[in-house]
């Protein structure tokens, strides 16, 4: 999750910063995903990825990329990675955003001046777009860390933890075994384990942001 987030809104937000044709219509529209409600997400993509009548398999068989329909929420192979594609199309919007404005702020001078020395496209996006907007990343990928460990509702929407509980996560485990199997116990110590284990990782990253702020500061 963490990955296809980050990636693709720093490729989206790429893209939008750049000048074309409609591009202030797509920066309007972009955001939709993210403020679509859970369930029309969840009820549009089961529609979606249905092995009978869904839009995703008549392309795939029609097109002769498959033999038979794809059982992407109900089979053990696929149920994670179509889980993961659904969350990380709705949250890249939001993160593409949030990275497009970093880029906005960045002078077009920088670039000017490394274009007359030489420098390639790789090295600008290295040594100068990454350096400037290295603070906002660093916040998408904390928040995207965090956001993904706890997301509930989607999946429980698309496949409820299933198919024989490939899709469980621990917000997942902690309801089963809270409000189904009535084990409060589990749920508790689990939910303790989880916050233990957010914290941990939250001050641990925000300990390295310090860090780098401070190197930063002292050059």
């Amino acid at each position: 999750n963490i990955v296809l987030q980050v990636v693709g809104s720093l490729v989206v937000a790429l893209i939008l910063n750049q000048s074309f044709r409609g591009r202030d219509f797509i920066r309007n529209w972009v955001i939709l995903p993210w403020v679509l409600p859970t369930v029309v997400v969840a009820i549009v993509w089961k529609w979606i990825l249905d092995p009978t009548h869904g839009v995703a398999n008549y392309l795939l068989t029609n097109l002769g990329l498959v033999a038979e329909p794809v059982q992407f929420l109900a089979s053990p192979q696929w149920a994670m990675p179509t889980t993961i594609f659904i969350n990380a199309w709705r949250w890249v919007p939001y993160f593409s955003i949030i990275l497009l404005a970093a880029l906005q702020t960045i002078q077009r001078e920088l670039y000017e001046a490394a274009a007359i020395d030489g420098a390639s496209t790789w090295s600008q996006f290295r040594y100068i777009t990454l350096p400037v907007i290295s603070p906002v990343l660093n916040v998408v990928i904390l928040n995207s860390l965090l956001w993904s460990v706890n997301i509930f509702d989607t999946i429980w929407l698309l496949t409820r933890g299933g198919p024989i509980d490939y899709t469980t996560t621990l917000p997942i485990y902690i309801y089963k075994k809270a409000f189904q199997e009535f084990r409060f116990g589990e749920a508790s110590a689990a939910s303790v384990i989880m916050f233990l284990g957010l914290l941990l990782i939250v001050v641990v990253y925000l300990r390295k942001l310090f860090r780098e702020g401070e190197e930063i500061g002292g050059l």
